[in-house]
């Protein structure tokens, strides 16, 4: 019986429990199932390069598409789905396999949500360390808190849909031509971020002490995720890290202009603000499913306001200071 035929009058105890015995015990056709055959569109997208990094010579990892899933995350990622495929062959080769695609089978299944349990173990660790060995406790917690509940909050459900999230390039592949912004080559951004970066880090050279140290790499961290070719939205944590571990005298004085202070408020007020017209204003004005990208254009120009902000805010302190 699927849930569709599930009486109406059932008591809840035994709706529950039926639904779980269903769910773990039974597919649709009759046949047992795995508890781990719930998945995501990840579930492929590792799939398929934990086959890249494993088949493929490493000037190719970056240019294989077979796949519209192809590999667009930094070297030490892929180099870390490269060491889990020396692994991944020992259960199933044929997940290896780069013409198998959409490959799913219970061995598979199995060694990427148990890569994914060790892997979700070593971070907890590592958070713990954190936290036990950070000098600005709140800060630090926040930033555990948002690195450890990303996953949690994508399992309830609190996440955009994927036509407004997939991204308009996938590496060095697939890439979008847009039709009114400009093209930037990758070459150009790189340049401009070896020039940000090396404004700061000029400084740090000229005067080596631990509070430049500090500010140059929240600087370069600001250059990166600003002028990079290809930034994942995670990255912002190379700027939030180095602020979590400074110290309260590396850290940007406090705003002694008092419209900046103002500006500053109205700023973080806005984003309840935000959210209420994300969340509630934009589900009722357009419930028919238009204008979906609205509510992700809407967040990202504003938290690119912020950023940007605080990059000026904290370059002016950085260079200034003596």
């Amino acid at each position: 019986m699927a849930p569709f035929d599930m009486p109406f009058n059932m008591p809840f105890e035994q709706r529950v429990e039926w639904r779980v015995e269903w769910h773990v015990e039974w597919k649709p056709n009759g046949s047992r199932m795995l508890p781990f055959d719930i998945r995501s569109t990840d579930f492929e997208v590792h799939r398929n390069w934990l086959a890249i990094t494993h088949s493929l010579p490493v000037s190719e990892w970056y240019y294989e598409s077979r796949s519209e899933w192809t590999l667009d995350y930094p070297p030490l990622f892929a180099w870390f789905e490269w060491f889990l495929s020396q692994f991944a062959s020992l259960w199933d080769k044929n997940m290896l396999n780069l013409d198998n695609l959409n490959y799913a089978s219970d061995e598979t299944i199995y060694f990427q949500r148990t890569t994914v349990i060790i892997s979700e173990l070593v971070l907890l660790y590592a958070l713990k360390k954190f936290l036990s060995l950070s000098e600005n406790k709140n800060i630090a917690w926040i930033l555990a808190a948002s690195i450890f509940l990303n996953p949690v909050f994508k399992r309830l459900g609190l996440e955009l849909n994927d036509i407004t999230t997939s991204s308009v390039t996938r590496g060095l592949v697939g890439d979008v031509n847009f039709a009114v912004l400009p093209q930037i080559p990758a070459k150009s951004t790189f340049i401009i971020t070896m020039i940000f970066q090396m404004a700061s880090l000029t400084k740090l050279w000229r005067y080596p002490n631990f509070k430049n140290f500090i500010g140059s790499v929240i600087l370069c961290g600001y250059s990166s995720f600003l002028f990079g070719w290809h930034v994942h939205e995670k990255a912002i944590l190379l700027i939030m890290i180095p602020f979590g571990k400074s110290e309260s005298r590396t850290a940007p004085k406090p705003v002694t202009s008092k419209f900046a202070y103002l500006l500053e408020n109205v700023y973080i007020t806005g984003f309840v603000i935000l959210q209420f017209f994300t969340g509630v204003v934009h589900q009722i004005a357009f419930g028919d499913g238009k204008y979906q990208f609205l509510p992700l254009l809407a967040t990202s120009v504003y938290c690119a306001i912020g950023i940007v902000y605080s990059w000026i805010r904290f370059t002016v302190i950085y260079f200034l200071e003596g």
